[in-house]
């Protein structure tokens, strides 16, 4: 019998901020949580067929993997490198109405197939792009290839995926911002003293909810260093809005300080 607290998952950090990959440990609680409230801000159902195009180690292609399950649709991965003619060729093939790509992926698929990515625009209705940063020039290309498409943009990490949404066709005003957090996920900024910064003040990002990981295997001393109270703090920095989106800036750790200017 399993609890909702026992551990379902363990999945690998990209270890690129952190010098070691470590295995975040999520539980049934936050696996059966994430996908139930992603599929409610997406309008993700049963009908869904997901090119996805990131790997199924990965927290992004994992993530879109128990979502369309969870709703009862179908999952469809991309063997091989990522190639946008063969992306566009499996859509076609697999008779696709959503696809799942890193934003260095949809840039790809921009500047090289966007005559055919318009092609396709009336039969894709959802696209979620990982968490990244999508210049203005392709988020306005985007929108105007795929103007009937729920195109989501996420902020998230391995410990705390999917975090915020923002859907690009509806919040053009926010389109510099990643989103707002579910109502599933709590969000704050903090300033280096540890308190709650004001609305419209850079600091660093916390995140709580059921998103939230469990730990990591083997590393509970890591996991204690990046908790304050029942926060996650995230190693992030931004800045939240009066209406409650984020504007992702950076990495806490790749800022440095000169001079009193933080770089």
């Amino acid at each position: 019998p399993l609890e909702l607290d026992d551990i379902g998952l363990v999945i690998l950090t990209s270890g690129t901020t952190q010098g070691q990959r470590r295995g975040a440990l999520l539980s049934h609680r936050s696996l059966c949580g994430t996908a139930q409230y992603m599929n409610e801000r997406m309008g993700i159902d049963s009908s869904v067929r997901d090119l996805v195009t990131a790997p199924l180690e990965h927290g992004f292609g994992m993530g879109r993997a128990r979502c369309a399950l969870h709703a009862g649709g179908t999952v469809i991965f991309q063997s091989g490198l990522f190639s946008p003619r063969a992306v566009i060729d499996e859509m076609r093939r697999r008779d696709c109405n959503m696809l799942s790509a890193a934003v260095s992926a949809i840039v790809l698929l921009l500047d090289n197939e966007d005559a055919e990515l318009k092609a396709l625009a009336d039969r894709i209705r959802w696209l979620e792009m990982g968490t990244g940063h999508l210049k203005p020039f392709h988020r306005g290309a985007l929108a105007e290839s795929l103007p009937h498409t729920r195109c989501f943009m996420t902020y998230g990490l391995t410990e705390a995926i999917r975090s915020t949404f923002l859907e690009l066709n509806v919040d053009l005003a926010k389109i510099d911002s990643v989103g707002k957090p579910t109502p599933w996920v709590r969000l704050q900024i903090v300033g280096d003293d540890g308190a709650v910064a004001p609305t419209g003040i850079e600091g660093r990002i916390q995140v709580d909810g059921v998103n939230k990981a469990s730990g990591y295997f083997g590393f509970q001393g890591a996991w204690d260093a990046k908790q304050s109270g029942d926060w996650l703090d995230t190693g992030d920095r931004g800045i939240l809005d009066d209406e409650g989106f984020l504007t992702f800036i950076g990495r806490n750790d790749d800022m440095i300080n000169v001079g009193g200017l933080k770089v």
